[in-house]
């Protein structure tokens, strides 16, 4: 849960309006969002606060989530006005995503009102007009709904009967929260949430791409932890084995061990440590396991930092998940990538198996917890270096 209830933050921020005052309670408001609420679980304790609770601040504060939302998916958001005034775009938030797409977002707590098409194109139209957006082409339309109840069909089919399929977009709060897992849990790419926003392409690649990505992660967490605790068929499921909504069912039924819990500590105090060196690293929340992964920006590789305690090694690594073409074109260019990092690195082609690993270890355990220190710094080093040169030459 978040460390302060919804309704208790409504209570201490005050009355949320249109003020431009800079310290309003709206902006107070959206600055806890910010920098308190980032995990799914605790986005969603607040959309669902808000859509249980009745009354206007409480419609407001879901206006706000759902921008909230916007905001962690990777947009840059402008929130949009609470009510409508003359002469002003109505918008509820403004998306603008690093790829050049523009989202346009109406917010509805109930999809039981009948809604003209024609408001949230003239929208658009007027941000165009007004030099906000460079054209309607590249911009998008999405109602954004808390819950469907009993009209349900009637804004897609309005949508559909007026030819507008290309333009806008209906969705529940559940599908973006559904999409911020994606992202948080799997390192889904933000061009790829975009994508999967946008009017269906021809081409299925990005769907059929996702799903890959997801089930081949999902499928390596299980296989690595198989190895780590040295029995696949026997062995009772662990936490990080289970679908991120099941997490906290799973611990009321299985305890994390001593090894586990330390795991799961190393990580975390990686994390802060990386955030209070500003460490231009996406770092994710940790799970209770013996890898890391960061992403670089790309589904075909990312960055796993490793803890072997068996041999006692920590260890940084591009590992690829399923492309010996990935890892034919970096080890193409090994002796560039070795003089960039300044690193001699062991390629693990795997030939029997569909991944690939590129990886450099050095010495040390968990177990001395004062020599902790010592271990973030040269990881993160790796990591940030890692991070400097393999995307280049992925992407050529």
């Amino acid at each position: 849960m978040p460390v302060i209830d919804l309704s208790t933050l409504v209570a201490l921020v005050g009355t949320l309006d249109d003020s431009p005052d800079h310290n309003s309670a709206a902006v107070r408001f959206r600055t806890y969002l910010q920098e308190h609420v980032q995990s799914v679980s605790d986005v969603r304790a607040y959309t669902d606060a808000a859509l249980r609770t009745k009354g206007d601040q409480y419609n407001k504060a879901l206006q706000d989530i759902i921008n909230h939302i916007g905001r962690l998916l990777g947009f840059e958001v402008t929130f949009g006005r609470y009510r409508g005034v003359a002469g002003a775009n109505g918008y509820d938030g403004l998306w603008q995503s690093p790829s050049g797409t523009s989202v346009v977002v109406e917010t509805k707590t109930t999809d039981a009102y009948t809604i003209r098409t024609a408001t949230l194109l003239g929208y658009i139209n007027d941000l165009v007009s007004a030099g906000e957006l460079a054209k309607s082409d590249e911009a998008l339309g999405l109602y954004v709904y808390g819950r469907f109840d009993s009209g349900a069909n009637q804004l897609e089919k309005s949508i559909i009967a007026e030819g507008r399929q290309e333009h806008l977009r209906v969705a529940s709060v559940e599908t973006l929260l559904h999409l911020l897992e994606l992202k948080q849990a799997y390192e889904t790419a933000h061009q790829t949430i975009v994508q999967l926003l946008l009017p269906s392409p021809v081409r299925v690649d990005t769907v059929v791409n996702l799903i890959f990505d997801v089930v081949s992660r999902a499928k390596r967490d299980v296989a690595e932890q198989s190895m780590e605790s040295g029995s696949e068929s026997t062995r009772e499921p662990q936490k990080q084995d289970l679908p991120p909504n099941d997490w906290a069912d799973s611990t009321k039924q299985t305890g994390l061990s001593d090894t586990k819990v330390l795991q799961l500590e190393f990580w975390d105090k990686l994390k802060e440590y990386g955030n209070s060196q500003k460490t231009k690293l996406k770092l994710r929340k940790p799970r209770p396991q013996h890898w890391y992964d960061i992403s670089i920006g790309t589904g075909e590789a990312h960055i796993s930092l490793t803890l072997n305690t068996k041999d006692d090694l920590i260890g940084c690594e591009i590992y690829i998940a399923n492309s010996k073409q990935i890892y034919a074109l970096l080890y193409k260019s090994k002796s560039k990538i070795e003089d960039e990092l300044k690193e001699h690195l062991d390629w693990m082609e795997l030939p029997d198996k569909k991944a690939s690993r590129i990886k450099v270890t050095k010495n040390g355990t968990i177990e001395k917890e004062n020599e902790w220190q010592d271990y973030f710094e040269c990881l993160l080093k790796k990591a940030e270096s890692f991070h400097h040169v393999f995307p280049k030459y992925i992407n050529g």
